[in-house]
């Protein structure tokens, strides 16, 4: 991340010099398919409780599950509802990592 977007997100926005950490605490275990036993990728719903910026929220993410090395790696989506935490959401673009 270039220089000026790491301040930016420290001292606006995010405000993470404030409000270092955000966590994602699950209602329940979520049921993954077992189809990912076999390598395959598939989707599964989480819900619970995150709290970013200060504020908690209950929340449903959809996440993408599969075994790999004999972990279960599971990946969040690239987006944020920024207006539900109470914060702007962000202006401009950032390039991406290699571009």
């Amino acid at each position: 991340m270039a220089q000026g977007n790491s301040q930016r997100i420290r001292g606006i926005g995010l405000e993470s010099d404030t409000f270092p950490a955000a966590t994602f605490e699950l209602d329940r275990p979520a049921a993954v398919s077992a189809v990912v036993l076999t390598g395959a990728s598939a989707p599964v719903t989480v819900q619970g409780k995150l709290a970013i910026h200060g504020v908690t929220k209950q929340a449903s993410i959809q996440l993408t599950s599969r075994q790999g090395g004999g972990n279960l790696d599971v990946v969040g989506p690239p987006t944020f509802p920024w207006r539900r935490f109470e914060l702007p959401g962000p202006v401009g673009s950032c390039p991406r990592p290699g571009a």
